[in-house]
């Protein structure tokens, strides 16, 4: 309501309206197939959800020629947070099982391709009016169960029975309990190609599991403009220290080439929590406006491998960096130094993420 209260009052040339809610509009069942043609639910979260999309729908009442999506969301399978966060804990400890009869549905979604969707509406005219962004295909909660256990190279117990579902969570149970199985007939129908169809390619991507006492932290950003316009800035070694936080005081003292390609070796000096360090990184992969890799070849880490990459997504560039580090001096540096350079690493990764924003934030003629 204050968002399109503030959109009414500032009278703004508004094109595109993405809202958002969720596939519990529709309620649950287990024998019923929703799709977005399928009438509301019943329940508080069936509620909510309606009110929600007609509290969006009130927009055309002032911005008369406004294409609107209002996108109905699974579960999301994303890595550091959402329903796997919480579940996979609980596998690992060998004490995943069914629930009830195992049989309710769970209609999910990768992130990737959630992402991939919500682009696609704010930029592509046919992306309008009710989407289900699930994947074509749901899954049992005794099918989902099992594959959790065998990604996660686990046990399963036996199901859990309902009424000790009921007994230790109450009302709270009937979220373990009930699902339902929704189909994504808009987005099959517009020719979406999802790129985790299966559930299985989904808990790879974001299972995968670094090596032991390797940490991997991954950090993404949008920005609206054309990987060719992005690309050029980061190719070029001196906008390192543009984008690094002054207290590093990073500075880059030589490199092995003129141009920045595969092979090229750079030498750096920083200083970290007061100690001065020499580092030197290898790049070694490099696709033009695409993605690069650079790596320690000497440095405080025993191993660091960055990846860059810059993904299209919808009229902009997705920003992609993958860090894989592991810190020295076997488990006592893990477990002595280890938070204090997981911190480091994400206020580096902060900082840079405001600098890119400063520069690139505003859309432009590229």
């Amino acid at each position: 309501q204050n968002l399109l209260e503030g959109i009414r009052q500032h009278q703004t040339n508004l094109r595109v309206f993405v809202g958002a809610t969720a596939i519990g509009y529709y309620g649950y069942s287990e024998s019923m197939v929703f799709t977005e043609d399928s009438p509301a639910g019943e329940g508080f979260v069936s509620e909510l959800c309606v009110k929600w999309e007609n509290e969006e729908q009130k927009i055309r009442q002032f911005v008369h020629d406004v294409k609107l999506a209002q996108i109905r969301i699974g579960v999301v399978f994303g890595k550091g947070g959402g329903f796997l966060k919480e579940v996979v804990p609980v596998f690992q400890k060998n004490l995943g099982a069914p629930l009830g009869s195992g049989e309710q549905k769970l209609s999910w979604i990768d992130l990737e391709d959630l992402v991939e969707i919500l682009a696609l509406s704010l930029e592509n005219p046919k992306f309008h009016g009710v989407i289900n962004a699930v994947a074509p295909e749901a899954k049992s909660n005794r099918q989902w169960s099992k594959l959790l256990a065998n990604e996660l190279k686990v046990s399963l117990l036996p199901a859990a029975p309902a009424s000790a579902l009921k007994l230790a969570f109450g009302e709270m149970s009937e979220l373990l309990l009930k699902g339902s199985e929704v189909k994504p007939l808009r987005l099959e129908g517009l020719g979406f190609q999802w790129k985790h169809p299966s559930i299985e390619s989904s808990f790879q991507k974001v299972l995968g599991k670094p090596a032991l006492g390797e940490v991997e932290l991954v950090f993404e950003q949008w920005v609206p403009h054309k990987r060719e316009g992005v690309f050029p800035f980061f190719e070029s070694e001196s906008n390192l220290e543009v984008i690094t936080p002054p207290w590093l005081k990073f500075k880059v003292l030589k490199k092995s080439t003129e141009q920045i390609q595969k092979g090229t070796l750079i030498d750096y000096e920083l200083r970290l929590r007061g100690l001065p360090l020499h580092w030197r990184t290898e790049i070694t992969d490099w696709k033009q406006n695409e993605r690069f890799v650079d790596e320690q070849v000497r440095g405080p880490y025993d191993k660091w491998h960055h990846v860059h990459e810059f993904e299209t997504l919808g009229v902009g560039t997705l920003l992609r960096d993958r860090v894989t580090y592991k810190v020295p001096i076997g488990v006592l540096g893990r477990w002595v130094a280890g938070p204090f350079v997981k911190n480091d690493v994400e206020k580096i990764f902060s900082y840079r993420q405001k600098v890119i924003y400063q520069k690139f934030g505003a859309p432009q003629g590229d």
